[in-house]
């Protein structure tokens, strides 16, 4: 999705649903779930959030600076959750600003309550771009 104003939206309105007063929605089913990209919270009890969400932020983040690699390449779902409830988190991918890989495993703390909020990381990423402008300008 793009706005008007040329803003990316990222969505999936397959998984889309109504919160409940707590913020978080639970689903009934696991059939569809992409779990590369879901929270450990979501294996466990199929409960979403906007936590769960910056968890997939990560995951997106890291497919976009691995230039379109798949997350946990050739490991079955079942792989990908037991090595991240290890404590398994992907490696930054070449070229990432260690900046942007910090903010990644940021997002993929195994607790929903240590992620950042997206706004934090519109603060983590406005800070990021301004050390990258600088650094840019200082060449």
């Amino acid at each position: 999705l793009v706005t008007d104003d040329y803003d990316v939206k990222i969505s999936d309105f397959g998984m889309s649903r109504e919160e409940d007063d707590e913020g978080t929605y639970t689903i009934q089913t696991t059939k569809e779930i992409p779990f590369k990209w879901c929270a450990p919270e979501v294996w466990l009890d199929t409960k979403y959030s906007t936590k769960t969400d910056v968890w997939s932020y990560g995951v997106t983040l890291y497919e976009i600076y691995s230039l379109g690699q798949q997350p946990y390449p050739g490991w079955t779902n079942k792989q990908a959750r037991e090595e991240i409830n290890a404590g398994y988190r992907m490696p930054s991918p070449a070229k990432t600003p260690p900046e942007v890989y910090e903010l990644m495993r940021k997002c993929w703390h195994f607790s929903d309550f240590e992620r950042p909020s997206f706004s934090e990381i519109i603060d983590i990423l406005e800070k990021i771009r301004l050390h990258i402008f600088k650094m840019n300008f200082l060449k």
